[in-house]
């Protein structure tokens, strides 16, 4: 699973696909017989496979080194806006390898910045999950909610605290953060805050600093 992560090895996959429908086409072909039935759909699945993945990476690779041409691949295809390829969006996509400017691009040509990838997780809570200061500052600068939670009922704050990042902690709550956001389960996200003596520490520094109740934070009075 971790191979097909990529969208670059996921048209692999595809091209092979598309490759072996081609192949037993030819060989039937040869011999005079009509290919089974059963072939066609492989062939034709592999086909648009590889049509519909050579674009995300070309978008991908034009957003990153050619946005001009990445523009010229919007026009002629808008529905990468929405596309979602093994998972997540071109935007999710930028967003994991740290490509900040690309991601900056896309959102400003109409990627949606608050969209869920399959697995519930916005840009802005992969960002925080990677403690990438400088894309959460570009996500919240463009919209990016930080109240959002993804299907494990994690939020960005949370995410952030568990890692003591108090820096990216004071951007999400200067963009609006709920401090006393509640799980499913009834827990708080200073219950799963870190368990780093010298991190939980400075986070309760912080947190006093930001004027948020301590007591209701940490209810052990760290």
């Amino acid at each position: 699973m971790a191979l097909l992560h990529s969208p670059f090895a996921f048209m692999q996959l595809s091209a092979l696909a598309y490759a072996v429908g081609i192949d037993a086409f030819i060989a039937f072909y040869i011999i005079g017989k009509p290919p089974p039935a059963k072939i066609l759909p492989l062939f034709i699945l592999g086909f648009h496979m590889v049509l519909d993945n050579k674009i995300f990476g070309e978008f991908i690779d034009a957003a990153v080194r050619d946005q001009t041409a990445a523009s010229g691949l919007l026009r002629r295809h808008p529905e990468l806006r929405s596309a979602n390829f093994r998972s997540e969006t071109a935007l999710h996509f930028l967003v994991t390898e740290g490509f900040v400017d690309a991601a900056v691009f896309c959102i400003e040509n109409g990627f949606d910045v608050n969209r869920c990838n399959d697995y519930g997780d916005t840009p802005l809570m992969i960002a925080c999950q990677l403690g990438n200061s400088a894309m959460v500052v570009a996500l919240l600068a463009r919209g990016a909610d930080p109240n959002l939670s993804s299907d494990a009922n994690d939020c960005p704050l949370h995410c952030c605290l568990q890692h003591g990042r108090t820096d990216l902690m004071a951007e999400l709550l200067d963009a609006g953060a709920d401090p006393y956001y509640t799980t499913a389960l009834e827990e708080t996200i200073f219950d799963l805050a870190t368990n780093d003596y010298t991190k939980r520490q400075r986070v309760s520094a912080f947190l006093a600093e930001r004027g948020i109740d301590i007591t209701k934070a940490f209810p052990d009075g760290e």
